[in-house]
């Protein structure tokens, strides 16, 4: 067991009982602290993939980030390539494989250092934020993606079963577009409807749910107002609807099933309002052409 480990275990051990538990601080300078380690030497080595639970939280201890929000199986996954001092990758090759710690570092730092990325907005880059983090495993590359192609493969099963059993247990009657979109046609008018074209600006009220669980995760009907899109406008609509609404008239309602290959993909939507691998299942009306 390295010095530096030894230490922390016997400063956690006897400040058990104090008010407050000690705080260490990396050759760089970065301070944390240990909330649960393990006594067995299992080092992270660079050039490792971890798996970690990570929250992210402000100055203010305000979290806006956690991997059990976001990230389909909660984790996230970080390449320790460098362990250079002063950054976050130091503090992440002193802990041990099963430790828990929490980390105070500067905004900056951490963005620009370890994400390689800007200071968001609602950040300041001059302010010390709180990552918390547990590290569940390591791999070597091979064994990652292995572990990548497996959990991604065994998701793509789950949603495929999913959209089958809603299909199967139905007493609508859908047919099946590109992209695996089936679409139920509910109502339509032969005699006035005229069939949008693109570029058209549309009115649509309608309603979209996760297809396992039937919760509602957006609805104009809530809104008291329909949503206006312009057809056929890359970044309007999710691919799916695209496709659903191809052919379709003004004054049609329609019911659709999304695979999530058109719609939010295996990250989800912006925000996490809608996790990876997950099917839709939208209910449409399309407001007449005024």
């Amino acid at each position: 067991m390295n010095k530096i480990r030894l230490t922390a275990i016997l400063l956690i051990l006897l400040s058990c009982c104090a008010e407050k538990p000690e705080f260490f601080t990396s050759s760089g300078g970065v301070k944390y602290k240990l909330l649960d380690f393990t006594a067995e030497e299992n080092p992270i080595e660079l050039g490792a993939y971890l798996s970690l639970y990570t929250s992210y939280f402000n100055s203010s201890d305000s979290l806006f980030y956690s991997s059990t929000i976001f990230k389909v199986n909660h984790l996230e996954y970080h390449y320790l390539n460098t362990a250079d001092p002063g950054t976050f990758q130091e503090v992440l090759s002193e802990l041990h494989l099963g430790d828990s710690a929490v980390i105070y570092i500067e905004t900056e730092n951490f963005f620009q250092n370890y994400l390689e990325s800007d200071v968001p907005d609602f950040l300041e880059g001059d302010s010390v934020m709180t990552v918390r983090v547990r590290v569940v495993n390591t791999q070597s590359y091979s064994d990652h993606l292995a572990q990548i192609r497996a959990q991604k493969d065994w998701m793509e099963m789950k949603e495929f079963s999913i959209i089958k059993k809603f299909l199967e247990g139905s007493q609508m009657s859908f047919s099946q577009k590109e992209g695996g979109v089936h679409v139920a046609v509910i109502e339509t008018d032969t005699v006035r409807g005229e069939q949008i074209s693109f570029g058209d600006l549309i009115k649509l009220n309608y309603e979209g749910k996760f297809l396992e669980g039937k919760n509602v995760f957006y609805s104009t009907y809530r809104n008291l107002v329909p949503d206006e899109f312009s057809y056929g406008r890359q970044g309007q609509l999710i691919k799916g609807l695209e496709v659903a609404l191809s052919g379709r008239k003004y004054g049609d309602s329609i019911e659709v099933v999304v695979p999530s290959n058109m719609a939010f993909g295996e990250n989800g939507s912006a925000g996490g309002l809608v996790p990876g691998y997950t099917a839709l299942h939208y209910g449409i009306r399309i407001l007449l052409n005024n």
